[in-house]
């Protein structure tokens, strides 16, 4: 991958380096936007698309910017459907999610390996969601990358491709799929270790043909 400076980049090569955050639906410009959004907008997908190009080259220094960047700009991103027109993620930010939380419900939504004695075992079970630090089952990332993304509701008659949990029955009366995606930063396949669904305070994790739903623990 050739290098240059960052004003040399123009829109459709912000729009190819962001082209993965496009296909997960997290879109933070659309026509009809106001100027200011638009801008925004570019440089949020802007930056989210190179930092996930700079991972793979381990410029540490280079992506810790942009992630600053992108948190300055983050106030006008939004989740568009071209069909359904603009659906608002709610005002969660990392920062507030950053806690242990205790699993309190499991619940079955499809088939898996995963025996009910195993799943239902883990009820009380504590999750990690720190700055410098997740842990959830036997899986422990030092220094994660966190990443909110949103997914609009598909339209009467779509179909659902992220299969969220929405897609089995349940937390239906939401308006979009708020999603944490967690990542490892010395996975090379630059996909998410993790992804857990904000749904009213909640976590859930969709792992093996069980979800598990996590509260966060009251601070002591």
């Amino acid at each position: 991958m050739s290098r240059a400076a960052p004003e040399n980049f123009s829109l459709q090569a912000a729009a190819i380096l962001g082209v993965t955050v496009v296909e997960r639906k997290f879109v933070c410009f659309a026509p009809g936007e106001p100027e200011s959004a638009r801008i925004g907008g570019f440089f949020s997908l802007w930056g989210v698309g190179i930092l996930r190009a700079t991972k793979i080259l381990r410029t540490s220094m280079f992506r810790h910017i942009l992630v600053l960047v992108m948190c300055m700009l983050s106030q006008y991103c939004l989740a568009v459907d071209g069909n359904k027109g603009r659906s608002s993620c709610s005002e969660n930010s990392l920062d507030s999610l950053y806690s242990r939380y205790e699993i309190f419900e499991v619940v079955k939504y499809g088939g898996g390996l995963t025996a009910e004695s195993s799943a239902k075992g883990r009820l009380g079970e504590q999750v990690v969601v720190e700055r410098d630090t997740f842990q959830v089952r036997d899986l422990v990332i030092s220094n994660p990358y966190y990443e909110l993304a949103c997914y609009p509701l598909p339209n009467e008659g779509e179909v659902d491709t992220n299969r969220w949990s929405n897609f089995y029955g349940f937390g239906l009366n939401r308006t979009s799929i708020e999603v944490l995606h967690v990542y490892d930063e010395d996975d090379v396949t630059v996909e998410p270790s993790v992804n857990l669904e904000l749904v009213n305070g909640q976590l859930w994790e969709m792992y093996d043909g069980w979800i598990y739903k996590m509260k966060p623990l009251k601070h002591q």
